[in-house]
């Protein structure tokens, strides 16, 4: 392929309308090219794993891999955005001749992405710039490709392919291709935007919780509030945290989830495509892998966030499951023993306050302990609720650990819940002796499943 950009003058130069550019008609009639499925399922895994790290990396990932699957000059996605009431399309990736415009933009009615989202269909045009005079430029676009794409039917943008040289003409396998990528282009955005929603409300909701213990502080220094003023307050602050914290895991399951499983759809279709080609099956076998392995994760990071079950089941069945779920995930034996509450319901504050202690004391053996077996014991006897975590790992100094460190401020954490919840922790550990966390809470809230609200 010769890498000459033709820009001789050409009989026409004049203006024109849409209809004497628009030549996808002849994406019927024109031979296709044989389809080259192994760099497509090379540039496809590249692309699952780029959008599980970084979606907004892979779409800019996604254009060079348009550019190189298409055989084209220039490849780009447009974004379509609003800036103070003016809808502009924003090339946010480009490969290519072009490179250096990215993040330039065009006003909507000025580009041929105009077109292809309002008609939410493929465009093939020639020489559009006689029709878009913005497009004029040295080398020309001689034929651009567009794929539009969108989120829940409304347009977001188009992901596109240009040649410079008047020799190169695309076919239906470039639509494919870029249809293909238009896809995954859908899904890097989604991704890209729901992770930065997802940052912004967390920041959000952190510098919230920064004032609301700013003023606390405030408040005792100046009033000498009471122990019991602060207990409530804390409590507050708690029962908002597992708010958002159970928002942000619907969210998470919702969206992520959704997305996941379009792209396992996706996988399941090429595959069922691909026919007797056993080296394409095996490779898309190795994605649809990944895939799996990315839905395991946001289904961990889900519960960790907030499990459904501790509202609906109780402290018993989410505690259970959730053991169940960190010991795979982990690689650590790990039981739980249960017995005395089965049958009854907490408060909610502390049936969340023994979970959440459960959850930091394991995660703080996942982080440090390289233990090979956990135990935790949960019981209600003569009046009071106790949570036992006992692991076999390398243990530590016992109360000295309190101040160190990010296990001692998990420890600080989990003694403030307890508190919380009207109980007390002890931490008994020896350097190689394992450690031991134990709760202990007085029951006179058993059986209170009137505060459980849905």
């Amino acid at each position: 392929m010769s890498n000459e950009h033709v820009t001789r003058p050409h009989a026409d130069d004049a203006p024109a309308s849409f209809a004497e550019v628009d030549i996808r008609a002849l994406l019927e009639s024109r031979p296709s090219r044989v389809p080259d499925y192994e760099s497509e399922d090379r540039a496809l895994a590249a692309l699952a794993a780029e959008l599980a790290e970084n979606p907004r990396d892979m779409l800019q990932k996604l254009v060079e891999m348009a550019l190189t699957l298409c055989q084209a000059d220039t490849a780009g996605i447009s974004l379509l955005e609003n800036h103070t009431g003016v809808e502009l399309f924003r090339w946010e990736a480009l490969a290519g001749v072009f490179a250096l415009a990215r993040n330039n933009t065009m006003p909507r009615e000025a580009s041929p992405c105009g077109v292809c989202i309002n008609e939410n269909a493929t465009q093939l045009m020639y020489l559009a710039d006689r029709c878009f005079p913005a497009l004029r430029n040295d080398p020309r676009f001689v034929e651009a490709l567009l794929v539009p794409f969108r989120y829940r039917g409304l347009p977001v943008g188009t992901v596109w392919v240009v040649t410079h040289r008047f020799d190169r003409k695309f076919d239906r396998e470039d639509e494919r291709l870029i249809r293909t990528l238009a896809a995954f282009a859908s899904a890097g955005w989604q991704s890209w935007r729901a992770q930065v929603e997802l940052e912004r409300r967390v920041a959000e909701r952190t510098a919230e919780l920064s004032e609301m213990n700013l003023v606390l502080q405030s408040e005792i220094d100046r009033r000498k509030r009471t122990e019991e003023e602060r207990v409530r307050l804390l409590r507050r602050i708690a029962l908002a945290e597992e708010d958002e914290r159970r928002r942000m895991a619907r969210e998470m399951h919702d969206q992520l989830g959704q997305q996941l499983s379009a792209l396992t759809l996706k996988l399941a279709a090429l595959k069922a495509d691909c026919g007797e080609q056993a080296e394409l099956r095996i490779q898309i076998e190795s994605l649809q892998t990944i895939a799996k392995q990315l839905d395991e994760d946001v289904d961990f990071l889900v519960w960790e966030l907030r499990p459904a079950a501790l509202d609906d089941l109780g402290l018993v069945a989410a505690l259970s499951q959730y053991v169940r779920n960190w010991s795979k995930h982990f690689g650590v034996s790990a039981e739980l023993h249960a017995s005395g509450i089965e049958k009854d319901r907490l408060t909610i504050e502390m049936e969340t306050a023994l979970y959440r202690i459960a959850q930091e004391a394991l995660n703080n053996v996942a982080k440090h302990a390289r233990a090979q077996k956990v135990d935790i014991l949960l019981e209600c006897h003569s009046g009071q609720i106790s949570l036992i975590v006992e692991d076999n790992g390398v243990g530590f100094e016992g109360e000295r650990m309190l101040g160190a460190g990010d296990r001692g401020m998990g420890l600080i954490g989990m003694r403030e819940r307890a508190a919380l919840a009207g109980g007390t922790l002890v931490v008994e550990s020896n350097p190689g002796s394992g450690s031991t966390i134990a709760v202990r809470i007085p029951a006179h809230n058993l059986g209170s499943g009137k505060t459980h609200n849905a």
